[in-house]
Order: C-alpha cells, then structure tokens, then sequence
C-alpha cells in the first residue's frame, strides 16, 4: 500500500500529540483519585465528629444539652450523606437527591425520634450539585427538627413528609406534619428562633422562596426555586395565597 506524503504527515503529527494526550489522561485520573481520597477522609471524619456528638448526648445529664447534642449531630450527618453520596456517584460534583434525602431522612428517624414517623416523596431522579445538596439537607434537617420540637408536644405521635418535586424550570421541596399547628405550638415565637434564621439565609443560598402554612391539620413549609425570575415570582406568589 502506498502512502501519501500527506498520510505520513499526518501519522508523524498523531505520534507527536498521542503522548501528549495520554499525559493529560493520566493527570485527569490522578487528580480524580486524590479528590475521591479526599471525599473520603472527609466523610470519615464527618462521621467520627457526629459519632462524638451521639456519645456525648448520651452521657449528658441536662436535657437541654442533650437536645443541642442531637441537633449538631443531625447537621453534621446531613453534610456527611452529601459526601456520602459523591463517593458512589458517576458523576463528579452532582448528587442523586432522591437517594440523599431518603438517607437522612432515615438517619434522622433513627437519632431523633420514635413517635414520629418521617417519609419521603421524590418524584424523579433529579440531580444537584453537591453545594446545593448540602444547603437543602441542612434545610430539611432544621425543618424537621422544628416539627419535631413544636409540632407534637406531650410525645404526641404523628408524621413528618418530605417531598421534593422538580418541573419545567426548577424545583418545589416540602416539609409538612400533621402536628397542632404554629398557634397551638409550644413556643413562644419559632418565627426568630435560631433554625429559622438558619433556614432563611440557606433559603437564600439556593436562591429560593419560602412561604409558611399552618391549621389545626398541621404545618406545611414550601421552598420553591425557578432559573426564570417572573415564574418563581408568579409560583412564590401562589404559595402565598
């Protein structure tokens, strides 16, 4: 067979750039390697933090200590499901939502309460990136903290859903229970309470509104986020009503 000058030329040059390539492959994988590495100490030492906070809850006498334990120990699980989470994904940086809130759903279940019984609705297999993950797990463990704290007093039994729905051009996350409801909770006023601040200023970061719903039958608080400006006003303006 013979060869073109052309067609040697063009081998010559794919000899020089091969090498190179196969250089940047391997500098891809490596640094793939080192930030698995890293996900992975991380989540451990998540967990080695959460793990001291469940101890301590059990050997400290004050109620109130105990109660602050099991909060910081249900924050931190909730950023440690994040790495969790992006150890088992085929994609860098994005997260299964589905599968995340299902498993801190489950864990919060397990370290906070007995009486109460969580669930949790999604329904696509949507995905998100792993900052944002985490703001909603921490928005999700505060709201069912509240519920759990306000909603069912005098180990009143009951149930907490989470349901995350996405549409067109954004997503909808709920918390609701069927608890006594904001006038009939026992607290004197939940709305400046340090999980609220922390729920408006996450709310932000996701760049989403919250609107709040409460009756006899419970209380329900929405999140909705939209990349278009006039469809999350015209939908923060339906929650509203």
């Amino acid at each position: 067979m013979i060869q073109t000058s052309e067609y040697r030329q063009n081998a010559l040059e794919g000899a020089i750039v091969r090498p190179d390539a196969r250089l940047k492959t391997d500098a891809v994988r490596h640094q793939e390697l080192l930030i698995r590495e890293m996900q992975h100490r991380v989540a451990n030492s998540l967990q080695i933090v959460a793990g001291i906070l469940s101890l301590k809850a059990r050997t400290v006498k004050s109620d109130d200590a105990r109660l602050h334990l099991l909060d910081a120990y249900a924050r931190v699980m909730s950023v440690a499901g994040v790495q969790r989470q992006l150890l088992d994904s085929k994609q860098p940086s994005m997260i299964q939502i589905g599968d995340y809130l299902s498993e801190l759903v489950e864990r919060l279940a397990k370290s906070l309460t007995e009486d109460v019984r969580l669930s949790v609705i999604v329904e696509t297999r949507a995905v998100m990136e792993s900052n944002e993950a985490v703001a909603m797990g921490l928005i999700v463990t505060e709201l069912v903290i509240n519920a759990l704290r306000h909603a069912f007093p005098k180990d009143r039994r009951g149930k907490i859903i989470i349901c995350f729905k996405t549409f067109e051009l954004g997503w909808r996350l709920s918390v609701s229970d069927d608890g006594v409801g904001l006038s009939n909770a026992p607290a004197k006023d939940m709305s400046t309470g340090h999980g609220s601040k922390i729920i408006d200023a996450l709310a932000k970061e996701l760049d989403a509104c919250i609107a709040v719903t409460s009756g006899t039958k419970g209380t329900c608080v929405s999140l909705i986020h939209s990349n278009h400006s006039k469809e999350r006003k015209r939908a923060c303006g339906s929650l509203m009503r």
